[in-house]
């Protein structure tokens, strides 16, 4: 078998498959391992979203691609998402 030359083409990882955007009162199905769908040890009843926030994970999915975990994880309770949100 040849030796690889130090200019050889290097192999890219596999793209990771992005977790579903899963809305209050809805269940996505498992599409992946139990670490990646569960976002919080606590079992929490899902939040209603208000408008502004919905249109907030709406934005971040449009321009990221996904809603990131820790918006996921304010989810459950609106004012707390808000203050993570409005504190910069």
């Amino acid at each position: 078998m040849p030796q690889p030359t130090k200019n050889a083409a290097k192999r890219r990882p596999a793209a990771t498959r992005r977790s579903p955007v899963i809305k209050a009162g809805k269940t996505a199905p498992h599409t992946g391992a139990e670490d990646d769908v569960k976002i919080t040890a606590l079992k929490l009843p899902p939040g209603e979203l208000s408008p502004e926030m919905d249109a907030y994970f709406k934005k971040c999915d449009e321009k990221l691609g996904f809603v990131p975990n820790v918006l996921k994880a304010f989810a459950f309770d609106d004012a707390k998402l808000q203050a993570f949100v409005d504190y910069r």
